[in-house]
Order: structure tokens, then C-alpha cells, then sequence
């Protein structure tokens, strides 16, 4: 439960330095801790990787009628990984992927034997691999085109595949630099590193972790391959970490953090400052532990429109005979209603599903309620804008995953 916990950037502040802001999202997961040290790690990294190379050479209109596409699907389960973290399952889970992989590759037409795939940990640690037959070792090089919103001129993302944000570690600094290989003498622009190579599903994983800024354009080549593919870093926030009481804690030392990125890039990034908690916030566990930081009954503005939000509808939150909290609008990135009841087949107030960001102006509400969370790029404006109507107005903030 919080009534606002904000960050403020340095480029914020100096604005306006009487009203704290929310500019960005911090970045957390469904994982221990809230972060997502569970999803890719060391132990599961190469799954990823082997994942990349069968979706490259899926084509979704030649497959769409054949089993590939099922049994793609059971293959991306997050079982597998989930479970290499348990020294008890580990050989299952990894057994039963590779299982599925070696027919999944039967199946399969392969037309690119040589992929290069880039994923985000978090917004500033990524996990970079190729998966090729050819045993020979190769060299990475990773350079950084700059902080763009537009794709920089005269390059292409044709040779990359692509995948969503996951799960990491938190790493520890071994100093500036830590090992890299600078290209430039002055203004660092493009790092060469060794990567990793692994041997998994009869096909050789190269991979690296690197610090890279968010919101920036990166091109990352195999210069002996002749292949690269550029991308673009996600716009999110510092991540953090939850500890036993819930209260959230910076990943990286921010100071180091930004030392490094300019010690490998020649390029500083804007870094959040430190949380200002400037009410409280609080974990509940039972229903009528609202009662505690309601005080009064509430209009809520629920956003996703999912399983959980279906529950708050028949059920309500809260406790009936205390200060319940009855959802008064649903806001999706993807879909609009016009009456939330319809589609789980059950009976109420009209409560409309909205999907355009100006309805949150006009609708009222007392509270605002998160039953997920942020997946999507997409879903980002809609949960900055509700923080901020909360924080403009000193409403509560209930998050049923506790990731903003």
C-alpha cells in the first residue's frame, strides 16, 4: 500500500524544485524481490538463447496450420528457467526444454543458421548472444549510436531478433571499465569483448552481459560474420529490489553505476535520484487492514482489465463492514468496454473500460488500484499518468504486486 513514492530526476527538479515529480517508472518484476534475478540468470541464460534461434526461423504465416507453433509456445513456458533454480529440478527442466527444442527442430525449416539476439535484463544490464553449427569462436563488438527517440540514420534492425525485457541478476562492480577493451583512445564508442560460448541443442551459444545506457540506440556486430543488428535500450526507471519488509532498495549503487556507463561509453546518463517516500507506505495482508489507510469507502480507478480485476468486480476490496473500495472505472492500454460486468457474465453498476489517456481526466475516483504488472512498453503512460493524478491529489495508490 503507498500513497506515493516518487522519484525525481535531476532534469526535474532543477525545473521545479517545489513539486516532486514522477518521471520515469522504476523497474521491477514478478520475481524474489520484486526484480528479476529469477527469470535470466547464468543458470538459464542459454534457454533465451536457444528461444531466439527457433523464433528467427519461424515464419508465422507458413506455420500457422502446423504443430511447430504449439509446440513453440510449450517451449517459451517460464517452467523451464523458473525451475533451473532448484538444484532438484534443474536436470528436468533443462532435459524436458532441450527435449522440445531437438523436435521443434525437426519440424522446422531452418533458413538462418547464424542469429543474433539482444535481451534486457533491467534497463541498464543486458544479455547479448549469437547461436550458430559453426564451432569457431568469435568477438563481439558493441557500439553506441547514441540517445535518440528516432532510429539513427543509414542502419537497419533486419539481422536482430528481438527479445522482451526479462530477468537478471544484480551484478557487482570490479571497478570502471571492468575488464573492457576500449576502441577509442578519448571518447568511448565501441567495446570488443570475448564472449562465453556454450554448447547446447547441437548449436553453439556465444553470450555477454553489458551495461548499456536505457534509451539508446546500440549496434552490436560479429565482425568475422559479418553480422550485427542494432537496437534500442527500454525507457524505465532505476531498478530495484524489495526486501523482507517491502520496502523497495536501489539495485546498483547509482554513483558507480553512472561512473561506469561513462568509463565504457564516454557518455553520462541522467540517473534518478534516491526514492523520496514522502508518505508512508505500508504491505497489507488482509482484507480489512485497509480500514487502516482508507478511512472512508472509495471510487477506484482499476487499472489492467485481468484476472485480477475481474475478481475486485464480483468481490469488491476491502472489508464490507469497514471501508470497502468498489471499482468506479477500468482503465487497458488495449481495450475499451462499455461495461466492465459484460464480458465476466456477472451483474453491477455500469463501470466502463477505457483505453484513451484523456478519459482519466474525466472520470472521478478516490483511489487507484494496480492488479498487475507493467509488461508493455504501452501500458507505461497510463500508470504514470494515474501516479501522478495520485500524487497531484494525495490519493491512495493500492498495488496488488507491489512493482511501482
Amino acid at each position: 500500500m503507498s500513497k506515493s513514492v516518487q522519484s525525481i530526476s535531476k532534469r526535474a527538479l532543477a525545473a521545479d524544485p517545489h513539486r516532486a515529480r514522477l518521471p520515469i517508472l522504476h523497474y521491477a518484476t514478478w520475481g524474489r524481490g520484486g526484480y528479476a534475478s529469477h527469470w535470466l540468470a547464468d543458470c538459464n541464460a542459454w534457454m533465451y538463447s536457444l528461444l531466439s534461434y527457433a523464433e528467427a526461423n519461424l515464419d508465422f504465416d507458413r506455420d500457422r496450420d502446423r504443430a511447430v507453433l504449439p509446440l513453440f509456445e510449450r517451449l517459451s513456458a517460464s517452467d523451464y528457467p523458473f525451475m533451473c533454480h532448484d538444484g532438484s529440478q534443474r536436470a528436468y527442466a533443462e532435459g524436458e526444454f532441450l527435449r522440445l527444442f531437438a523436435e521443434l527442430m525437426q519440424q522446422l525449416p531452418i533458413t538462418r543458421n547464424r542469429v543474433l539476439a539482444t535481451s534486457a535484463i533491467d534497463p541498464y544490464l543486458h544479455y547479448l548472444s549469437y547461436v550458430t553449427d559453426d564451432p569457431q569462436p568469435v568477438e563481439f563488438e558493441i557500439s553506441f549510436l547514441g540517445a535518440h527517440d528516432a532510429q539513427p540514420d543509414g542502419v537497419g534492425l533486419s539481422a536482430g531478433v528481438g527479445l522482451s525485457a526479462g530477468a537478471g541478476r544484480k551484478d557487482k562492480f570490479d571497478g570502471p571499465g571492468s575488464g573492457l577493451v576500449p576502441a577509442g583512445r578519448q571518447r568511448i564508442r565501441t567495446l570488443r569483448r570475448q564472449p562465453t560460448r556454450a554448447y547446447r541443442g547441437g548449436l553453439y551459444i556465444h553470450h555477454e552481459r553489458l551495461y548499456l545506457h536505457p534509451e539508446a540506440w546500440y549496434r552490436l556486430r560479429v565482425p568475422t560474420r559479418e553480422l550485427e543488428c542494432v537496437f534500442r535500450t527500454p525507457r524505465r526507471g532505476m531498478p530495484f529490489s524489495f526486501d523482507a519488509a517491502l520496502r523497495p532498495r536501489d539495485l546498483y549503487d547509482q554513483h558507480q553505476l553512472d561512473h561506469l556507463l561513462v568509463a565504457q561509453w564516454g557518455h553520462p546518463v541522467e540517473v534518478p535520484l534516491r526514492h523520496l517516500a514522502t508518505f508512508d507506505s505500508r504491505g497489507l495482508y488482509r482484507r480489512q487492514h485497509l480500514a487502516e489507510v482508507t478511512h472512508k469507502p472509495l471510487r477506484a480507478a482499476i487499472f489492467r482489465y485481468n484476472k485480477e480485476t475481474y475478481s475486485i468486480l464480483r468481490f469488491g476490496l476491502g472489508d464490507e463492514a469497514g471501508t470497502p473500495i468498489r471499482p468506479a472505472v477500468v482503465f487497458d492500454d488495449r481495450l475499451a468496454l462499455d461495461n466492465a460486468f459484460e464480458y465476466i457474465q456477472a451483474k453491477g453498476d455500469i463501470i466502463p473500460v477505457c483505453n484513451r489517456m484523456e478519459d482519466i481526466d474525466r472520470h472521478p475516483f478516490d483511489a487507484v488500484v494496480l492488479t498487475g504488472m507493467v509488461n508493455f512498453e504501452s501500458e507505461i503512460p497510463f500508470v504514470q499518468a494515474l501516479l501522478h493524478r495520485a500524487a497531484d491529489r494525495n490519493l491512495p495508490v493500492i498495488s496488488l504486486y507491489g512493482d511501482p
